[in-house]
């Protein structure tokens, strides 16, 4: 260091907080929608994924980056082709140079009968639900160990019970928690890796489901022990306390089902 670099010792050190950062697939509407901005609301910044749904991502992150400039970004990919996953990766390493929390929301979900079944569907929800977690894991390791970060994985209610109709699904989800458990092991004491496994939160968003009795609903509601469903809040902070207090947590998926899953084994 040369004199002309030495702080004068009158002045207070300034040092520069490095900025945190985020990766949330599937990020530009409902669940995924939601962490994001606690996230952001954590001051972290944020690198939305999503694939179909760029113009609502578009505007989540015009909405943060009004509160605080140059935080959020848009990166578009299917998560069901291999090289956009890994192109995804390399784009959230680009943008602030590393990444500390990884979520794994993004899913394919709709329902398929045994003899119905395509290697299509079976590419599609393998893939999306359980195979590009994994390479984005894999992508990302070394900037979460550095960072001794945390993975975050959305699993499903239906991962360790089944559920008639939806096998590739569920086997995928199945899958994804498994890789909690085991990745949990692999990449301790740097990194954390838990899940959160959703019940009635949210219907899904797919033609078939839009026109759904009233009864029917009311029907899945009464099999859990609160005899309601639960709203996007219940999973948001049950990822904040994960994320953020459950520091000697690691390997372990949290059910928020409202005790459904008490009747379900």
């Amino acid at each position: 260091m040369s004199i002309s670099q030495i702080p004068d010792a009158n002045r207070p050190i300034v040092v520069e907080k490095k900025t945190k950062v985020a990766l949330v697939t599937g990020s530009a509407r409902r669940i995924g929608a939601a962490l994001a901005l606690m996230l952001h609301e954590e001051g972290y910044n944020l690198i939305l994924h999503c694939h179909s749904s760029k113009a609502q991502a578009d505007q989540l992150a015009a909405q943060v980056n009004q509160n605080r400039h140059d935080s959020a970004v848009v990166v578009t990919a299917d998560l069901g082709k291999d090289q956009e996953v890994l192109d995804l990766a390399k784009a959230a390493l680009q943008q602030w140079g590393s990444i500390d929390i990884l979520i794994n929301n993004a899913s394919a979900f709709y329902p398929k009968q045994l003899s119905e079944v395509t290697e299509r569907d079976w590419q599609l929800l393998q893939s999306t639900n359980a195979k590009a977690p994994f390479m984005l894991c894999q992508a990302l390791e070394q900037s979460l160990t550095s960072n001794k970060g945390c993975i975050l994985n959305m699993v499903d209610s239906t991962a360790m019970s089944g559920l008639s109709g939806f096998s590739p699904y569920t086997m995928a989800k199945a899958a994804l928690l498994n890789m909690t458990r085991s990745l949990a092991k692999e990449l301790a004491p740097s990194v954390r890796v838990v899940g959160i496994s959703p019940g009635i939160i949210l219907w899904p968003d797919t033609p078939q489901y839009h026109d759904l009795p009233l009864e029917v609903r009311e029907h899945e509601r009464q099999l859990t022990a609160l005899k309601r469903a639960g709203g996007v809040e219940d999973i948001v902070e049950a990822a904040r306390f994960l994320l953020f207090q459950g520091n000697y947590i690691t390997g372990q998926v949290l059910k928020v089902d409202g005790g459904a899953s008490l009747y379900s084994h």
